[in-house]
């Protein structure tokens, strides 16, 4: 959340979303690297926010980009 809240304030700040990106995979095989994978509800909990956090994290990292490409259509 940090990270996100800095891109926000700092809008050239791409790496700060491919940073998030990267924490997003590493929550996602937490559970393998920290053997809890028995406890259901943390893996569960591990997996949806790595997920999520990824997935946001690659959106913000190409949504920059697109925003100021002149030669875009969309």
């Amino acid at each position: 959340m940090v990270f996100a809240v800095i891109r926000r304030g700092h809008l050239t700040a791409i790496g700060m979303s491919w940073l998030n990106s990267i924490l997003g995979a590493w929550i996602f095989v937490s559970p393998w690297v920290y053997g809890y994978t028995g406890h259901m509800d943390r893996l569960i909990n591990s997996l949806f926010m790595g997920f999520i956090v990824f997935c946001a994290g690659l959106v913000a990292a190409n949504s920059e980009r697109m925003s100021h490409d002149t030669t875009s259509t969309v």
